[in-house]
């Protein structure tokens, strides 16, 4: 029995099929992966940091919105219990005023008002008037509606560029009813 040999020719192919390549090639192809993440990254970016800007710009326009709405309630409610009742034939004690100063006061003591609000906080009533006052006349008691608008323009004070989003005006709007025991001088 004589056993087969491989011949000469096929030894040399056999291992030359079986060799890895080269280690210069294999490093190279490392750093080519890792270039695609880089660059995607890298035009991501820009993105990424434009959505951080808006979500911070819609923050600031919704806290702008409570901000605003709060004041409002606060300064109705305070223009409608300042004053107490009406004193009938009292020239000199002007409730409407009274009214009046005391909404102003309750809206300037909001520091963010002006923090979020392009300019401040403007009245909308009549005459630049921060509270509208109306009352109803009942059989035992007077009904009195105290009402107070104020309007706010924003811009998402706090984005790192302003005015890339724009302004939005935002109102507040805030009611207080009351009564109080009519007196046969009073309608």
């Amino acid at each position: 029995m004589t056993t087969c040999a491989p011949r000469p020719e096929q030894r040399s192919r056999i291992p030359a099929q079986r060799k890895r390549p080269p280690l210069r090639r294999r490093r190279h192809a490392r750093s080519e992966r890792g270039s695609t993440s880089a660059l995607e990254l890298m035009a991501l970016t820009p993105v990424c940091a434009l959505a951080v800007a808006f979500i911070t710009w819609a923050g600031n326009t919704g806290q702008a919105q409570l901000a605003v709405t709060l004041a409002a309630q606060e300064a109705a409610t305070a223009a409608a219990v300042c004053c107490g009742s009406p004193r009938p034939h009292d020239a000199a004690y002007d409730q409407n005023t009274a009214r009046q100063l005391t909404a102003e006061a309750v809206i300037a003591a909001r520091p963010s008002l002006e923090r979020l609000c392009t300019g401040g906080p403007r009245p909308v009533g009549p005459h630049g008037q921060w509270i509208a006052y109306t009352t109803e006349p009942a059989d035992e008691l007077r009904i009195a509606v105290v009402t107070a608008h104020i309007v706010c323009t924003t811009d998402g004070a706090a984005t790192p560029v302003r005015g890339l989003f724009g302004t939005r005006t935002v109102h507040g709007h805030g009611t207080h009813i009351t009564t109080a025991p009519t007196t046969k001088g009073t309608p």
